[in-house]
């Protein structure tokens, strides 16, 4: 029986281990729409962001390959026709440089070619493409070319909603390990193609929009920076627990109990 407590008690504790490393990068909630994003770099065995060789830029630049993921499938914000998402922008930091004329888009829905890239945040006022121009915020936007091309492509509200875009951002400073866990800034416009307007596309009403901050990770989460493990899900502003980590918590907590009950045990023997 002492023998059964002890592994028990061992066996707890190990899968509390396991199941407490995290398989995908955390996401961030944004609870104004219920839209979740996540924003991943490749990185190395020591936690450093990886540059492609040879970089889109000019020499002495580092080029990141960005992935933003929207995960639009619980989106909850009314409107009167079909929702879609016409716009996203990303900020890493203040060291973008904007010597290339239009920014680099690797991959994103319905193919690159159709989303129109600029330097700059999004646009929910007015104008063609969901983009502001800018050179001077460190933002690059995508925005879809046409409204039509966002109805087809880019619907919210219902599952498998999810789109992922894959940016060249070129920067004139290298990134650290440091840079892993920091809360770049995340831009989102939504779109109405029940009525229309000059808000959104020149032709759809604007329905919602995001703006947050969302950590920079590795494509696995968790990663550890500063000798903090990050983790969690940040809901309206608030930084809440990751389920692998309670995970961990809890099963390590009743393996622990196992093992004193044993030890409780022969010490009375």
């Amino acid at each position: 029986m002492k023998r059964k407590l002890w592994a028990a008690g061992v066996l707890a504790v190990l899968f509390g281990l396991w199941s407490g490393s995290p398989s995908l990068a955390d996401t961030i909630t944004d609870t104004t729409n219920n839209t979740k994003y996540t924003l991943t770099v490749p990185t190395d065995a020591a936690g450093v962001p990886i540059a492609e060789s040879p970089g889109e830029g000019p020499a002495g630049t580092f080029t990141y390959d960005v992935t933003l993921t929207v995960d639009a499938s619980g989106y909850n914000v009314a409107g009167t026709g079909t929702i879609s998402l016409d716009a996203v922008a990303i900020k890493i930091n203040a060291n973008l440089d904007t010597a290339i004329s239009a920014p680099p888009l690797d991959s994103a829905p319905g193919g690159a070619a159709n989303w129109n890239v600029v330097y700059g945040g999004t646009n929910n006022s007015g104008g063609s493409s969901g983009c502001d121009p800018n050179t001077s915020n460190s933002f690059i936007c995508a925005g879809a070319a046409s409204a039509a091309f966002a109805t087809a492509n880019t619907p919210v509200g219902s599952a498998g909603d999810v789109y992922t875009f894959i940016f060249d951002v070129v920067l004139t400073s290298a990134l650290t390990a440091s840079d892993i866990g920091i809360g770049p800034s995340v831009k989102a416009i939504y779109c109405d193609q029940g009525t229309t307007g000059p808000s959104c596309l020149n032709t759809l009403t604007f329905n919602s929009q995001t703006s947050i901050d969302v950590p920079l990770q590795s494509p696995v989460g968790g990663q550890t920076t500063g000798g903090e493990t990050l983790g969690g899900t940040t809901q309206g502003g608030e930084q809440v627990a990751a389920p692998t980590s309670l995970a961990l918590l809890s099963t390590s907590i009743i393996g622990l109990a196992l093992g004193g009950k044993f030890f409780r045990r022969r010490s009375r023997n």
